[in-house]
């Protein structure tokens, strides 16, 4: 075995497994493996990621990113303090959890035959056969050798076919590899992200790192994001996403965690 050495890899527990498909959706591997081990030791069982204050699981989640992930978190906790082996289809009813990553939790727990397609798989299968539907990327999986599988292509797409400069020359493909031999990879696109700093996405990260310490005012909560990014439009937003999406709420004329 040639496989990276990820702590997910070692586990069939779909609760744990389904921890590390939250943490990894646009986060990267590096950054996931301390606070997977943080998790699966605090909240080893969902009963404890269920009782625990939801202002102490953001506070734990911090650097990770994109927070409404720590609620999906929980909602999948939810489902494994119910069964231990939860169905794609009972994955597919909870709030957060995607076609992709319910197959992903039946596939790393279950070794079940089904294809889990993110951007990544689809990349390196693209360039290797052309276009690819996913019914053609489902034939392709072995039966009975779904996990292992899909970690080597996971594994293929980070360290051989990157996103940008894929290591082309020694590639097992390069002689079939259909966007080598048509010239393909200099015409592929690469989406430029939006500016993150003072964007709601960041207002919303610092509202919750200031709330997880200690309730504030309004405006008080205002006055402690970083001035040189912070905008009176995007901070209303933030808050009031952050409400709508059950963060938040306002006791008297504070807004703290909502628990």
């Amino acid at each position: 075995m040639h496989g990276r050495d990820l702590p997910w890899r070692k586990t069939t527990n779909a609760y744990h497994i389904a921890l590390s498909e939250l943490m990894l959706q646009q986060t990267q591997v590096s950054r996931v493996i301390k606070k997977y081990a943080l998790f699966t030791e605090k909240y080893n069982k969902p009963e404890q990621l269920l009782s625990a204050p939801l202002s102490e699981v953001l506070f734990d989640w911090q650097g990770l990113g994109y927070n409404r992930r720590a609620l999906y978190a929980r909602n999948v906790a939810l489902l494994c303090a119910q069964t231990s082996k939860p169905s794609f289809e009972q994955l597919l009813e909870v709030k957060g959890i995607g076609t992709y990553s319910a197959a992903a939790i039946c596939i790393f727990a279950y070794n079940h035959d089904r294809a889990a397609i993110d951007v990544n798989v689809r990349r390196v299968l693209s360039r290797v056969f052309g276009a690819v539907s996913d019914a053609f990327i489902a034939t392709l999986v072995p039966v009975g050798k779904s996990r292992d599988w899909h970690n080597a292509l996971m594994d293929f797409g980070s360290v051989v076919c990157t996103k940008k400069n894929p290591s082309c020359a020694t590639c097992i493909f390069k002689e079939s590899c259909t966007a080598v031999n048509q010239g393909l990879l200099s015409s592929e696109k690469t989406l430029s992200q939006k500016k993150f700093l003072g964007s709601v996405r960041w207002h919303r990260g610092q509202i919750l790192k200031q709330l997880v310490l200690y309730p504030h005012t309004h405006e008080k909560l205002f006055t402690m994001l970083e001035p040189r990014y912070r905008t009176k439009k995007a901070y209303e937003e933030a808050l009031n996403q952050l409400i709508q999406e059950s963060f938040l709420e306002r006791v008297q004329d504070k807004y703290r965690i909502k628990e």
